[in-house]
């Protein structure tokens, strides 16, 4: 029997997505019996700032010097071995990881969500062959990766190795049974996000608690946010302005990524958008770096939400607020299908956004006519979608001997 996790694949708690896949992990491991988690973390220190440490153990991956990065990459260059240099660099964390199997039942989860998606993840690549050598059990655990991707073969390879994969969302589940031997080992859950607990937090001064459309962005939306005719940024303005002058609603800005120094939070791009408007009365914007637990509170305090961040329509669809995701990754696509049927109309790529009132008749089109249909979808589908991860986690568990 299964008695201590680690964690792997975590990039810190900056992306609050990031976040809540850690603390909804280990609550759906709690559920299952286990208690002893311990989180490999490349900023131990942001995530002690949210008190990460008080959900799970944290141990960080240790820094690489200058003199290790270049032996490395010279090493890697002439031997062609891109794997080698994460096996130096990790081998104390490595060797820590296979003295704990040695005394305990140990299995690993990766829970990088998609970091499969934007390049070679060569350090999970390390992870689990070194675990596959020490007969330590791996999960790749609420993943999503596109077809594209999997036609590489050491990808192939590589989610081959695991003992199990659960993927978050119908598209990845089928890309994966097209290439996976073992299709027993291959589970369909929902997102681990949906098991994120709330947790209470003060409401904006211009917040109408029930009757607030929250509005999530993020830079990679956007073709050029500094540019005020950005068909995004426009779409923007024309959704907010109609909710003001056209209904009593009040509008949230809300972010999700907090990460200044790959310039790629979301608070700068709200911000941006909340000058035209900082003088209404019915406007409001989170300024403050709330943990993913707060946010997910004041989301599910909102009448309706639109949000680029995955997690952040996730804290939406598992709070019961009618939604639509600005999608431009396959998780959002495969997430509202296997939640409403289809992605029309619930996910708008923005490749498809080409008039400047896209988003905001979707919004009346989508969710403000279907707006009780969809609180009634929820009530009908969601402790079914998501038993579907308890029930995976206990095969899991129980299926490692």
């Amino acid at each position: 029997m299964i008695k201590k996790i680690y964690l792997c694949g975590h990039t810190g708690s900056m992306n609050r997505g990031c976040e809540a896949i850690v603390r909804s992990t280990a609550t759906i491991l709690n559920k299952v019996g286990i208690s002893d988690i311990t989180l490999l973390s490349f900023d131990e220190q942001y995530d002690r700032f949210l008190n990460l440490q008080t959900t799970v153990k944290i141990v960080s991956y240790p820094n690489r010097s200058f003199i290790e990065k270049v032996f490395t990459i010279i090493k890697r260059k002439l031997f062609k071995d891109w794997i080698w240099g994460f096996k130096f660099f990790y081998k104390k964390l490595f060797d820590k990881i296979k003295n704990d199997a040695e005394k305990d039942n140990t299995m690993l989860f990766n829970i990088g969500g998609d970091t499969y998606c934007y390049s070679a993840p060569y350090l999970s690549y390390a992870l689990n062959e070194m675990a596959e050598k020490n007969g330590i059990p791996t999960v790749f655990w609420g993943c999503s990766l596109d077809e594209r991707i999997l036609s590489d073969k050491t990808m192939k390879n590589d989610v081959n190795r695991y003992s199990y994969i659960a993927a978050r969302e119908k598209e990845t589940f089928e890309n994966i049974k097209n290439v996976i031997k073992i299709k027993e080992k291959l589970l369909k859950v929902c997102d681990p996000a949906f098991h994120l607990e709330k947790k209470k937090t003060p409401l904006p001064e211009k917040f109408i608690a029930g009757n607030t459309l929250g509005i999530n962005v993020s830079h990679l939306i956007f073709s050029n946010i500094e540019d005020e005719n950005d068909i995004i940024y426009k779409n923007i303005r024309c959704l907010i302005d109609y909710v003001l002058s056209q209904t009593d609603m009040a509008v949230c800005l809300i972010p999700h990524v907090y990460n200044s120094e790959k310039n790629s939070q979301d608070i700068k791009v709200l911000r941006k958008i909340f000058k035209d408007y900082k003088t209404h009365d019915r406007i409001s914007i989170i300024e403050k770096e709330l943990s993913c637990s707060e946010l997910k509170y004041i989301i599910s305090k909102c009448r309706f939400f639109i949000g680029a961040r995955t997690h952040a329509t996730i804290a939406a669809y598992s709070s019961e607020v009618p939604a639509i995701a600005l999608g431009y990754s396959i998780k959002s696509i495969g997430i509202a299908e296997d939640i409403f049927g289809t992605s029309n109309g619930y996910v708008l790529s923005k490749n498809n956004i080409t008039a400047e009132d896209d988003i905001k008749n979707a919004f009346t089109e989508i969710l403000i006519k279907n707006e009780n249909r969809i609180r009634e979808h929820y009530k009908k589908i969601l402790p079914e979608y998501k038993q579907s991860i308890i029930d995976a986690t206990k095969k899991i568990i129980g299926g490692i001997k």
